[in-house]
């Protein structure tokens, strides 16, 4: 049996497969702490999931951007578990082809590293 107490991040709360995901941890009586831009964002995810049947009292959310390392120590803190499904779509991400994307995988390894 999983530890259900513990919060479970997932990044990107505002994109499709993120908000699945929420869906299902939040049903299967998971706490859930998901990643946004912007906390402005974090309305209107709360309401498309309780629309869907989800209670969202244990759901929290961070802001964090996978462009810079602000918000990521705060999002990872306590998780037992972290689902990295955030992918922005940019022209400057796009320009340069792979670097950004290495750049935040290495970003996003450190934080969880402190993950237990």
């Amino acid at each position: 049996m999983h530890d259900t107490t513990a919060p479970v991040l997932i990044t990107g709360g505002s994109g499709f497969l993120a908000t699945h995901i929420i869906l299902r941890l939040l049903n299967e009586g998971y706490r859930v702490r998901t990643t946004v831009r912007s906390l402005d964002r974090a309305p209107e995810v709360r309401t498309m999931l309780e629309r869907a049947g989800a209670d969202t009292t244990q759901l929290s959310f961070v802001a964090a951007d996978l462009t810079i390392d602000d918000g990521w120590p705060p999002a990872v803190a306590g998780c037992e578990y972290v689902l990295h499904v955030a992918s922005p779509f940019s022209a400057a991400a796009t320009a340069e082809r792979g670097r950004p994307r290495r750049a935040r995988t290495r970003r996003h390894a450190a934080g969880v590293a402190g993950c237990q």
